[in-house]
């Protein structure tokens, strides 16, 4: 993938999936910006997407696209670990700020979480 895709897509997934709005976190880009850290829940057990290398740093698609998203918006990148079954509650505990892993639109989960357009 070509940094000028990755980019396209970092700008297109720039909020994949964040929190519901609640009264918690009315505004969670200014939260993330305040803490100038940005933390992305990402999958590391499917490749391409995300994995471990040799060196056992994450590397994939998906890692590229949340190291230039963070890179783009100036921000620490912290990457929280994760599984299928706690992508989404990692954003809804607050543990995460969004994902950037393999996931589906589907109708329950667009209740409870926002996609982008793309």
């Amino acid at each position: 993938m070509t940094n000028k895709t990755l980019l396209g897509t970092a700008a297109a997934l720039c909020g994949l999936i964040m929190m519901a709005a609640t009264p918690a976190s009315a505004d969670l880009l200014d939260d993330i910006t305040q803490a100038k850290k940005i933390r992305i829940s990402t999958d590391l057990a499917i490749p391409p997407s995300g994995m471990m290398d040799s060196s056992m740093k994450p590397t994939g698609s998906d890692v590229e696209v949340a190291q230039l998203l963070a890179k783009d918006w100036g921000l620490e990148l912290e990457f929280i670990q994760t599984t299928g079954a706690t992508r989404i509650p990692n954003v809804l505990t607050g543990k995460a700020d969004i994902i950037i892993s393999t996931l589906s639109v589907t109708p329950e989960r667009a209740k409870v979480i926002d996609f982008t357009k793309r």
